[in-house]
C-alpha cells in the first residue's frame, strides 16, 4: 500500500521513544477498537492517555471506553468500524476542530492525570512507610 500512495508510509517497529515523537507531528491521533473484540470493549488502551499528554484530539470507535470519554470531554471524535464512517469523518473534519479538540485533550490531561504518578507515589508514602514509623 505504501508504494500505491505517496501519503502512507509503513514505518515497521517503532520504540515507544519514536512513536511519541511521531504523534507529536501527528493533526490527530487515531486508535480504533474492534467492538467484535471483547477485550476491545473493556480496555483502557494507552492512546487514549498519550492523546491527552500530547495535546492531539483522538479519532477511535463509537461506544467503546476511549469513545464515550473524548464524546464528554470533546477531545475527539467517536465514530463507526466501516469504511464508511471513516469516509464521511474525513469529508467533514476541518482545522478549527481539530485545534479546539487539542485544547480540552491538553487541558484535561493538565486537570486530571498530570500530577497522577506524584499522588500515586504521595499515597503510598503516607499509607504505607508512613504508617511503619
Amino acid at each position: 500500500m505504501d508504494k500505491k500512495y505517496n501519503n502512507i508510509n509503513f514505518l515497521g517497529r517503532l520504540s515507544y521513544v519514536e512513536m511519541m515523537s511521531l504523534a507529536m507531528s501527528a493533526d490527530v491521533i487515531i486508535g480504533m477498537y474492534y467492538k467484535s473484540c471483547p477485550n476491545h470493549l473493556y480496555a483502557s488502551p494507552n492512546k487514549y492517555y498519550e492523546h491527552l499528554a500530547l495535546g492531539k484530539p483522538l479519532l477511535t470507535t463509537i461506544d467503546t471506553p476511549p469513545g464515550v470519554k473524548v464524546e464528554i470531554n470533546d477531545t475527539g471524535w467517536a465514530i463507526g468500524e466501516d469504511a464508511k464512517d471513516i469516509r464521511d469523518f474525513l469529508s467533514t473534519i476541518n482545522h478549527l476542530d481539530i485545534e479546539r479538540k487539542s485544547k480540552n485533550a491538553r487541558a484535561v490531561w493538565e486537570r486530571k492525570y498530570n500530577n497522577y504518578y506524584q499522588s500515586i507515589v504521595d499515597n503510598y508514602i503516607k499509607n504505607v512507610i508512613g504508617g511503619k514509623k
